[in-house]
């Protein structure tokens, strides 16, 4: 899955944790971080193409570009709608859902720690879809879910404190 979608999940899985669990902060985080987690492996099992007509090298380049592109996006979209208890539950979402990649970060850098992180993402990426979409469909449909996700957290967020938005119903004369 291309790292837009993972942001976008991430995003909102940092939403959800902190609306559907208001045992503060920290437990918020936790929760975050074990979804944003969740949802890196479900989305991965999802056929898709990702980055499959680039090169490694070139395609981690793009996706670290628009890593950073997708979480200024996601920062435009939620800023004025997450209350600062939010803030970090939704950075916790965002990081646990990009966390497994970093293995491919590791195989075109020099890091020490490159087999370990590997590893580590071989672990969350077992139920990696075997079967590839092709790149265009693939390319179109990951970057529609990503606008959907994104859509989804945009609609759940609200301030803490302040009540849900209710449409007003028309009253008879």
């Amino acid at each position: 899955m291309i790292a837009s979608a993972h942001v976008a999940a991430g995003a909102l899985v940092g939403v959800i944790a902190t609306r559907a669990w208001s045992a503060g902060t920290a437990v918020c985080i936790a929760i975050a971080i074990l979804l944003g987690l969740g949802s890196h492996m479900v989305m991965d099992a999802i056929p898709h193409s990702e980055y499959m007509f680039m090169s490694l090298d070139h395609a981690v380049q793009v996706a670290i570009v628009e890593a950073i592109l997708a979480c200024g996006i996601v920062w435009l979209v939620l800023r004025r709608r997450v209350g600062r208890e939010s803030i970090l539950p939704v950075v916790a979402g965002i990081v646990a859902a990009m966390l497994p990649d970093l293995q491919f970060v590791s195989q075109v850098t020099a890091l020490p720690a490159a087999t370990e992180l590997s590893n580590a993402g071989d672990v969350f990426h077992i139920l990696h879809a075997n079967t590839k979409a092709p790149p265009n469909a693939g390319a179109i449909g990951e970057l529609a879910l990503a606008a959907l996700l994104l859509f989804v957290a945009a609609r759940f967020a609200w301030r803490r404190g302040e009540p849900t938005p209710i449409k007003a119903e028309a009253t008879p004369s």
